[in-house]
C-alpha cells in the first residue's frame, strides 16, 4: 500500500528571512539550468532569458543557452534562495521530463509560500495544488513569457495572485499538513497490524 505524500513549504522560513520592503527581481528561476532531464524546461528558460527583467540562479550554468549564461546571478541554496524568493515577484517553474505530465517540486511551495507568484506549466494535477486565482498556468515557452509579460505590467493582479497563492500553501501545502498524512497512514498501519 502508498499513499502519496506532495512535497510541502516550512512557514517558519518567513521569520528567518523577513519579507523586504520592495520586490526588487521581477522575475527569478532558482536551480538547474541545463541537463538531460530538462530539455524542454531548458527551452523555456531560453525563451524568458529574452525579457529584460529576469534572474537565474543555481547550477549548470556551463551548459546552459547563452541567453541563459548571460543572465545568471550565481548559486542560491538555502536561506540565500529564500531570500531570492522574497525579493522576487514572478517565479518561473518548470518540471523535468521524468514527471510525465505531473507537478510536484519544491519550487512550487517555496515560491508561494515565499509570496512569490508561481508561473508554471499546465499539469494533469495542478488544479491538486492551486487554482487559476493562486497560480500562473502556461502551456509553452511562448505563453509562459506573454504571461509574464502581461503580469508584470498588472501589479494589482500579479499582487492578488501572489497573496492568494501563499495564502493556500500556507494553509494547504506546509509540512505540518503534510504529517497529518503521515501520522494517520501510520495509525492505521499500527490498527491494521494488531487486527
Amino acid at each position: 500500500r502508498s499513499v502519496f505524500l506532495p512535497l510541502a513549504f516550512e512557514p517558519a522560513v518567513l521569520d528567518l528571512i523577513p519579507e523586504p520592503v520592495e520586490r526588487d527581481i521581477d522575475v527569478s528561476f532558482v536551480g538547474g539550468l541545463s541537463g538531460w532531464q530538462w530539455e524542454a524546461g531548458t527551452k523555456l528558460l531560453e525563451a524568458v532569458a529574452a525579457l529584460p527583467a529576469v534572474q537565474f540562479y543555481g547550477y549548470g550554468h556551463q551548459n546552459a543557452p547563452k541567453a541563459v549564461r548571460d543572465r545568471f546571478r550565481g548559486p542560491a541554496w538555502g536561506n540565500e534562495m529564500y531570500s531570492t524568493y522574497r525579493r522576487t515577484k514572478l517565479v518561473i517553474n518548470r518540471h523535468g521530463e521524468i514527471s510525465a505530465g505531473y507537478s510536484n517540486n519544491l519550487r512550487m511551495f517555496e515560491s508561494t509560500g515565499c509570496g512569490a507568484v508561481l508561473v508554471t506549466e499546465r499539469s494533469k494535477n495542478l488544479h491538486d495544488f492551486f487554482s487559476s486565482t493562486e497560480a500562473v498556468a502556461y502551456s509553452g515557452p511562448e505563453e509562459a513569457v506573454y504571461a509574464i509579460r502581461g503580469l508584470l505590467r498588472n501589479e494589482p493582479l500579479r499582487k492578488q495572485i501572489a497573496e492568494n497563492g501563499q495564502a493556500r500553501t500556507l494553509r494547504d501545502h506546509a509540512y505540518a499538513q503534510r504529517m497529518k498524512v503521515v501520522s494517520s497512514t501510520l495509525m492505521e498501519m499500527l490498527v491494521g497490524a494488531a487486527k
